[in-house]
């Protein structure tokens, strides 16, 4: 029988109760199951490729497999703008066995100096249960590098992929690149300078040691010290940030003088005059009780973050996800919205459409 991963497709005809009832839970869980593993080992092929590793990278591909070829660079520009060129390079309707897909794949990376991301993503699958498990699905490749001459390329793609599981691995025996963009910037226009600017923070990926939890993490800009330059707060695991900017390219990190720097695991932050007194508060939305700290500048002139989520409401457990502010009621006074999820990597939700084992959005 075959399986969709989008398992919660409304039918026509058919009352919301029946399509509920419908739905076996085994099947959700076992689709669950087979998306994804099919999306961790494209993670893991995303990295042999950013590596250049040919004998990880052909560990994924299975010895029958036909493919179209990855299309050698070509220098001929089809758009540009200011500052990126597009490049004409067509797709072959030819189809490769293993090795010679293998030798396309590698005389690809050639033209690119060095890889600094790839990323496979599913966007879409369908799930057979035969003897082995088929899949059937489309996805999208991402791949940011620099070329021979130095500038930053992109190379975006989509295929069709088909896959069998066998021994717990997928072995893709069938990918048809469909689309394939490439553009290249002429000059650059943004570069990394968190190390140099104080800004940098590294963190075990998510669930390995040191980084346990599935928690997402995130970052809000604001004035936080009224001497018109934009700092920066940010999240972390076990941790918290507060980058004041110094106005010469550096920030300097206060979280602790500031009184934010330890707290419950945070999500998503978010700056609001909550009080409209004229200086940003700082609401921390959490996967637990929701936080929110109450910026003294003004009336005190010094910069310090008081927690006063009791004394407010907002001490309300929910899986907090992300945040926004706005006056929904019109009082003149910003609300605030939190957008909640179940407790990821942990609890998986019971409906694709009509989850009921999460926790509520709240509005304050």
């Amino acid at each position: 029988y075959l399986l969709s991963f989008t398992v919660a497709v409304l039918l026509a005809g058919c009352s919301e109760q029946a399509q509920t009832s419908s739905i076996d839970p085994s099947q959700v869980e076992r689709v669950e199951d087979l998306s994804e593993a099919l999306a961790n080992q494209l993670h893991e092929l995303s990295l042999s490729v950013r590596d250049r590793d040919m004998a990880a990278i052909a560990t994924h591909f299975d010895s029958g497999l036909s493919a179209s070829p990855w299309p050698p660079f070509a220098d001929r520009i089809v758009s540009q703008n200011r500052w990126i060129d597009k490049l004409d390079i067509p797709l072959s309707t030819l189809f490769l066995d293993r090795p010679a897909y293998l030798d396309s794949w590698q005389n690809f990376l050639t033209a690119l100096s060095s890889i600094e991301d790839v990323r496979f993503r599913v966007k879409s699958a369908d799930f057979e249960e035969l003897t082995e498990p088929r899949a059937e699905a489309l996805i999208a490749i991402a791949i940011v590098g620099r070329n021979d001459a130095h500038q930053r390329t992109w190379v975006e793609a989509w295929a069709q992929l088909g896959a069998v599981r066998n021994a717990e691995r997928w072995r893709i025996d069938r990918l048809e690149l469909t689309a394939l963009t490439v553009r290249v910037a002429r000059v650059d226009l943004f570069s990394e300078v968190s190390l140099a600017a104080g800004v940098y923070q590294a963190a075990p990926p998510f669930g390995t040691p040191g980084n346990p939890s599935f928690i997402a993490h995130g970052v809000a800009v604001a004035d936080v010290d009224a001497d018109g330059l934009l700092d920066a707060f940010t999240t972390g695991n076990g941790a918290n940030f507060l980058y004041l900017n110094q106005g010469d390219g550096t920030f300097a990190e206060m979280a602790a003088v500031a009184g934010v720097k330890i707290t419950p695991n945070a999500t998503a932050p978010l700056f609001l005059d909550f009080d409209n007194d004229g200086d940003p508060d700082l609401f921390l939305a959490s996967t637990g009780h929701q936080m929110l700290f109450e910026n003294w500048l003004i009336p005190d002139g010094g910069l310090e973050f008081r927690d006063i989520s009791l004394v407010s409401g907002v001490d309300r457990f929910a899986q907090g996800y992300s945040a926004v502010s706005a006056d929904v009621n019109g009082d003149g006074l910003p609300d605030i919205y939190v957008a909640s999820y179940n407790k990821y990597g942990v609890i998986m939700p019971n409906s694709w459409s009509q989850a009921t084992n999460g926790t509520a959005n709240l509005l304050f």
